[in-house]
């Protein structure tokens, strides 16, 4: 793929990334759905960072961007196993669950399944703090950037640090408030601007020719 069309690719990645987050985190649906979108988000996440990687360079690369696109990567890859392992764990713990009518013995089994859940409960905090991290490099590169601006960058900014704080704060119970919406709704931003700027360039070019 050339690099002129990464930026495009990104921005259609990151649309589907953002609302099929905020689907999977608000909205009730089918079980294989919600498998099949669960697995679906890490793919069209990493596309969505090297599509901005690939934007935002055009104007100044440096190592604090390239150290957010290998975050970003790594970060989204850490959600594709935390989304196996968590879909796994429960699709086996539910077929094989006992019936019990001790309560001593009920009380085991949740003990059991909480222990097991720290397993993706981790990994949920290792996706944050790698994707958290690369947000808010991205967000100060966006800063010096005039397609996206002091706004964007400084947004970016300080949701991600006070994600990434609030998680690592609660760690390993997910925080109350969860941000994360709040993270979904300004990938959202970043995908149609991003594609706001795609489509921009190309009018160009077509006026030019």
């Amino acid at each position: 793929m050339s690099s002129e069309k990464w930026p495009r690719t990104g921005a259609y990645a990151g649309l589907f990334t953002a609302i099929g987050y905020l689907a999977f985190a608000s909205l009730p649906m089918p079980a294989r759905l919600r498998h099949l979108l669960f697995f679906s988000l890490p793919l069209s996440g990493i596309l969505f960072v090297a599509g901005l990687y690939a934007l935002l360079r055009d104007r100044r690369d440096s190592i604090a961007l390239q150290i957010a696109a290998l975050f970003g990567i790594i970060g989204f890859s850490v959600m594709n196993v935390l989304a196996v392992v968590q879909i796994a764990i429960h699709l086996r713990m539910t077929a094989r669950a006992p019936d019990i009518a001790d309560p001593a013995m009920r009380g085991l089994v949740r003990w059991i399944e909480d222990s097991v859940n720290a397993v993706h409960l981790g990994l949920d905090v290792s996706f944050d703090i790698f994707v958290l991290t690369s947000l808010v490099l991205f967000g100060l590169a966006m800063i010096r950037d005039p397609r996206f601006g002091r706004l964007f960058g400084f947004i970016g900014c300080v949701l991600g640090v006070a994600t990434l704080a609030l998680n690592l704060y609660t760690f390993p119970i997910p925080p109350e408030p969860d941000l994360g919406p709040l993270v979904g709704l300004w990938t959202l931003a970043i995908a149609i601007r991003m594609a706001w700027c795609k489509v921009n360039q190309s009018a160009r070019e077509i006026s030019r020719g």
